[in-house]
């Protein structure tokens, strides 16, 4: 058994209205079966703020079994569930995102140890059921990454994402006239720099580039992304 605390913060320029902060606290247990098959099931809470106001609270557990297989190779099966509770009251009652989450997935990771690669597959599926009719909604999505160190301790990470979303009832912020279920792709690719700049910490620089395609117009975009950061591990 054992327990952790994390945070993490997103700073915009010129923009402090929606800097956001993301407190998580969790317990987990794990457990191996065998010297290839092991268990785990962790609980977590998740407190959210935009611009110093509570946004969002969130309790989750998943499940996971996993099996380290020949030639470096692990797959792992994931079953998770999440409750959340939005604290920003909406004048829209169709977008009252309070409800819950279920999901379940798989992936796979394996090492190429002659290229010095870390490589990951993974594939989630996922039912969103909330009190607003804008976000039920079933989705599924790919994820690709593969990460390796570089030079001067700097490890480099590439990962692209693929997800499809398809919402069960017509979007109030749709066109009135001919009101739409909504269906969103979206794929995502980033990269990011690592190295640890002393025991407890390290510095990361990163890009990653979104292109959202919707057929309800506000659900449309495109977003490009650099960060720089510091993580302090206790």
């Amino acid at each position: 058994v054992f327990a952790g605390y994390s945070a993490s913060s997103d700073f915009y320029l010129d923009l402090g209205d929606f800097d956001m902060f993301d407190h998580s606290l969790y317990v987990a247990f794990r457990r191996p079966f065998s010297r290839s098959l092991r268990g785990l099931v962790q609980v977590t809470e998740q407190y959210t703020t935009v611009g110093g106001s509570g946004f969002r609270n969130r309790i989750g557990a998943r499940g996971l079994l996993g099996c380290d297989l020949r030639n470096a190779v692990t797959v792992e099966g994931v079953l998770a569930g999440f409750s959340d509770s939005y604290l920003a009251d909406t004048a829209n009652p169709a977008q009252d995102r309070d409800g819950s989450i279920l999901a379940a997935g798989a992936q796979c990771k394996w090492n190429i140890a002659s290229a010095g690669l870390d490589c990951l597959a993974q594939y989630r599926h996922s039912i969103a059921n909330t009190k607003g009719t804008d976000f039920d909604a079933a989705s599924d999505e790919i994820v690709f990454g593969v990460s390796r160190p570089l030079f001067w301790k700097i490890g480099a990470q590439l990962s692209f994402s693929q997800a499809w979303r398809s919402y069960d009832n017509p979007n109030s912020l749709s066109d009135p006239a001919q009101p739409v279920s909504r269906n969103d792709a979206v794929s995502a690719v980033s990269i990011e720099l690592k190295r640890p700049i002393a025991k407890w910490a390290t510095a990361s620089v990163g890009y990653s580039m979104t292109r959202a395609g919707s057929n309800v117009a506000l659900y449309d975009y495109d977003q490009d992304s650099f960060n720089v950061g510091v993580g302090w591990n206790f």
